[in-house]
């Protein structure tokens, strides 16, 4: 959640699709009936006759094709990483990255992906350090330079 109240949300797709999304009350995301994903098997998705799932339903704000295996999304306050207030970081495991996304009026403008490794969790220190909890139990802390 951002200072104004604003709600983002990963979701993880089937092959392919791994979504975000801004959050509003009362939409419809669409799953399963909407998605940029495919089945595992044959790599088609049977659910929908249109892959857009239809009228009723929110198209993703933004995707990830193939999949990246979303793990969390924090938004930067940016005490330490000046030029990332604002912004969401996303981790990834298949992907191996930390995505920085910038947004502006409610809409994606870019997924920076920055190479760490595969990332399970991360969170903002208050003093602006950002910590990273990478697969084989590692830690790594990140903090801006001058």
């Amino acid at each position: 959640m951002t200072p104004t109240g604003e709600i983002w949300l990963t979701e993880q797709g089937p092959e392919g699709g791994d979504e975000l999304n801004p959050i509003s009350e009362g939409e419809n995301y669409g799953w399963p009936l909407q998605t940029y994903g495919t089945n595992y098997e044959d790599f088609a998705w049977p659910l929908a006759a249109d892959p857009n799932g239809g009228p009723d339903l929110v198209s993703a704000q933004f995707a990830w094709v193939p999949s990246i295996g979303v793990s969390n999304l924090i938004f930067v306050e940016g005490v330490g990483f000046h030029r990332w207030a604002g912004d969401l970081l996303v981790s990834s495991l298949w992907a191996e990255s930390l995505y920085r996304i910038r947004s502006e009026a409610g809409r994606v403008i870019y997924a920076e992906p920055i190479s760490v490794g595969r990332i399970r969790d991360l969170v903002e220190l208050s003093d602006g350090r950002l910590v990273l909890w990478i697969d084989g139990g590692s830690i790594a802390v990140l903090e801006a330079s001058d």
